[in-house]
Order: structure tokens, then sequence, then C-alpha cells
């Protein structure tokens, strides 16, 4: 939340007489006048922005003004001392969702604001996911002209950029993914902030692309234009990689357009990609738009080369060799040598693969092994997937051979006795894989298919259900059961309880345990 006043001890009580947590926000910036409001929009963009009218050097309305042209769906509440009533409608003019006089700034008055903007909130989220699949429609040459809400329909100097989840068919075997509707959600969001300077229209998820529409920067020749375009794409893809874990490749058109250019370039960029067919992980790269697209390269033909070291590690899992040399074969295989040979070859020796995890785990019933078995090639997109999930199923094999897999219902017994035990401590996916001797990421895939559900939803579960028993049989604060049950963040706990009851722990506990609220 972004707090813009001239006078701190305003800013301080606007913090401390309402209780934000309860309505998910608990950090505060703040800023003194608008000018370094913007600022602070710019670095951090809150979710929720509260702004007084008259300041010095920008005051709240000039503020909102060039706010909007940043974001328009930003949220602002203006805050008044005086009846500003021009100033007020000349505010709501400019979009901001509600008006309150600063002595007014409690509970009683900011409760039905609050419920107003997650009511909206939802419904501009089903409006959203209408606009992006309109737009995703339209660049895939489906509806024959762009709607007129779309603010690029006027623009000539626009960008599109490509984002391509990689791997993204073994990325939803594989991880812990809520939906695909949740992959979508989230990378829209994190891609709209990140580009949120040059006026981004994004389509949903489909098929793990995404395309996004920018207005490019006036007088910017081409060299700089390239410039600009791939520092933009290095820092989009080193965002989605740290704060979502998901690797990606972008691809961008290196020369302006029209609107009307944009299905046309769109469609020039899906048949470049499918004629690469597969390429490495995080790739970025410009496209001229030329129409001709980039050839692939030259190939050999043959799949001679990966077979000898097919029989290699056939010989290996009879003989048990060291896991090292087996990562290295794999590695020599589909990141050395895959990338030298034609699809057709590569298409061969997966099936080859496959054929040899079919033979090898034939005398197990083994769940992630027939998870592993399932895939199909089209659900790669890079070499570096490939190898990933090649050395994951030859791994599996090893382990169930060598017994180090016997007994998982016991293991199962035992993180849940853990967990259920140590609810204080730190539960990570890192810390139990540690303890229980596990790969984090085959841990993080075992537990799902023994369990039905992700250890992390799991580990929230059990913490949800103890603080539900704390809240209704003691007399322990919020805060106090939040730590108990290990949430070090007691707005993080809030939104947890919330999502997982439907109702705050303090509603919660005025409905179940009226005689402590």
């Amino acid at each position: 939340m972004l707090i813009i006043d001239d006078e701190p001890f305003v800013r301080a009580e606007i913090k401390e007489n309402i209780d934000w947590r309860e309505y998910g926000y608990d950090r505060f910036i703040e800023a003194d006048n608008g000018l370094k409001g913007l600022e602070c929009y710019r670095r951090a963009h809150p979710d929720l922005i509260l702004t007084d009218i008259r300041m010095p050097v920008m005051d709240g309305i000039v503020f909102c003004t060039e706010l909007m042209k940043l974001n328009r769906d930003a949220k602002v509440i203006v805050l008044s001392s005086y009846l500003d009533f021009e100033y007020v409608r000349e505010a709501f003019k400019l979009g901001v969702v509600d008006y309150l006089p600063k002595h007014q700034m409690n509970d009683q008055y900011i409760a039905p604001i609050m419920a107003r903007l997650e009511s909206e909130r939802e419904e501009q989220a089903m409006s959203r996911f209408a606009r992006q699949v309109y737009l995703r429609h339209w660049l895939h040459g489906q509806n024959d002209t762009v709607a007129e809400s779309f603010d690029f329909k006027l623009m000539y100097r626009l960008q599109l950029l490509q984002i391509e989840v990689d791997d993204y068919g073994w990325q939803l075997v594989r991880m812990e993914r809520d939906s695909e509707t949740e992959m979508s959600r989230r990378l829209y969001e994190l891609a709209d902030c990140e580009l949120s300077a040059y006026k981004p229209e994004l389509t949903d998820l489909h098929e793990g692309v995404m395309y996004a529409v920018l207005e490019c920067p006036a007088n910017m020749g081409e060299a700089a234009r390239h410039s600009w375009l791939n520092q933009l794409a290095l820092e989009l893809h080193a965002r989605i990689a740290q704060e979502l874990g998901w690797s990606v490749s972008i691809v961008y058109n290196g020369k302006n357009c029209t609107v009307e250019q944009l299905p046309q370039v769109a469609e020039m960029m899906r048949k470049e990609t499918k004629m690469r067919r597969f390429r490495r992980r995080g790739e970025i790269r410009g496209f001229e738009g030329s129409g001709h697209g980039r050839q692939a390269r030259d190939r050999a033909p043959g799949q001679a080369a990966g077979q000898d070291l097919l029989e290699e590690i056939r010989k290996w899992l009879r003989t048990a060799s060291n896991k090292e040399e087996l990562r290295l074969k794999c590695e020599r295989l589909w990141l050395q040598q895959a990338p030298q040979i034609s699809d057709w070859a590569l298409r061969i020796c997966f099936n080859e693969w496959l054929s040899l995890l079919g033979q090898n785990g034939e005398s197990v019933d083994d769940v992630m092994l027939d998870q592993l078995i399932a895939v199909s090639l089209d659900d790669f997109t890079t070499y570096d997937g490939l190898y990933d999930w090649a050395l994951c199923g030859v791994e599996r094999i090893a382990a169930i051979a060598s017994g180090e897999l016997r007994g998982e219902k016991a293991k199962i017994r035992e993180i849940e006795h853990y967990v259920r035990h140590h609810l204080q401590e730190d539960l990570s996916l890192d810390v139990m894989a540690k303890r229980v001797h596990f790969n984090k990421g085959y841990l993080s895939e075992w537990f799902k298919r023994q369990t039905g559900t992700t250890y992390s939803k799991y580990v929230n579960d059990i913490r949800i259900e103890a603080a539900r028993r704390l809240l209704t049989q003691s007399d322990l604060s919020i805060r106090q059961i939040s730590e108990q049950v290990g949430f070090n963040d007691e707005a993080y706990f809030i939104r947890k309880f919330k999502e997982a009851t439907g109702s705050t722990p303090g509603k919660f506990l005025q409905k179940n345990n009226p005689n402590r609220s």
C-alpha cells in the first residue's frame, strides 16, 4: 500500500488506526508529495494507493492524472481534510475508486470500500480474462478486427513479444502447478507489472505461449530498438525465473509495425518457432518479420549418434555404475548430440528412451515411473527439458532397483508425523528434502503422487487446521496463533486462512468463539 500525504503524523495515523492486515495489506510505502508518489509507484507497483489532495510539489489531482497514464486500473482512494468538492469531482473523473475525509479513516468507513474493491477485483479478473482471450484470437486471425477498447488501435510504433514457457507440457506434469489457469494468471500479472511502462496488452497463456503488444518509445533507431528489446526481454526472463521459478524463451519483433500488421507478425513468429522445433532453455532472440523466417540449420539426418549411448546406459542399469557417470552420459546424449541430429532422428531416440524406461520399469508398480513414460515428445521444446526428463527416469529406475525407495508409505507417515509436531519450525521443501535424504525436485513430485496434493499445500492445510483449533479452544491472539502454527508473517497467515476457510481469522473467531472476540 502506498500512502501519500505531506503530514507525517497523518501517514502514521492511517497505518495505526486501521488493521490493514485484515484486508491483506502488510507492507507500506510512504511519500510526502505526488511526485515522490509516482516514483514509489514505478518502483513497487502497490495494490492500493491512499493520497491527499492538497500537497506541495505535485498535488493529488496531478498525481492521479499521471498515474492513470501508467496504469489505468490503479486503485486510488482520495483523502482530504477539506470540503474539496471540485477537487473530488475531478478525481472521480480520473477514475479514483472512492473519497474519504481524513476524520473518517477508521474501520467503520473503510470496511465497505474494501469489500467493494474485493468484489470489483473479482469482476475485473473475469473481464480481463475475456479481453486476453479476445486478443489471442485476433492475433491468430480468428477475429477480423481488433476491438475498439484496445488502446493500441491508433498506434503505429508497436512491438510484439512472444513469451513461451519452456517445455510447457513437461512442466505441467512435474511441477507443483494448481492449474493451467493459475499459471496464466501468475504469468500475466508479472508480465503486466514488468512491462507496465510500455502500455502492454497481453493475451492469456495458451498451449504455453503468451503474446505482449507494446508501444515502442519514439525517436529510437534500429540498433537502439534492438538493444532496448533485448534488455527488456532479459529483465522479464530474469524476473519470471526469480519469482515463478519458470524458464521462458522470448522472441521479439525487430521492426516497428502498425496494428494491422500484428496478426501477420504473430503468424510468422509461430511458423519460425515450429521450424526450429527444439532450442536451448531460456533463449532470447529478435525476429525481423521479413516473411521468410530464419531457416533451421542443417543437422545430420541419421539417429546413429545416440544409439551407442543408449546401449551404454542399458549396460549401466545392469551393472549399477555410479550416478555421476549416468548424468554425464545423459548430458552427452541430450545436450551435446541431440542438437546435432535431425528432428526425425531425435524422435527415434526419444522413443528408444521410452522403451528403455518401460523395459526396466515393467517389473514394478510405480506411479511416478508410469507418469514419466506417459509423456510425448510434443511436451518438450528444449534439449534441457529432454535431459531433465531422461535423467529423472533412469535415476528412478536405479533407485527402485537398488531398493532405495522401499517403504514409501512409511516414509509418508514419517513426514506427516514430523510436520504435525514441528509446525513452528521451517518446514520448507528444501528442509524436508534434506531431512528425508531426497532430492528437492524428486520429493515434490513423489509427495504429490503419493498423497494427491502438493507438499506446500499439505503443510499449509495442517497449519490452518491447527489455527482453527486454537482459535476456538485457546485465548491466544491472532498474532500469537499465526506464530504458533508456523506463519511468521501475520498478513500471509490471514490471507491463507481466508483462502482455506472463506473468512478471516477475526471473523472466524466472532462466529465460532464469540465470548473471546
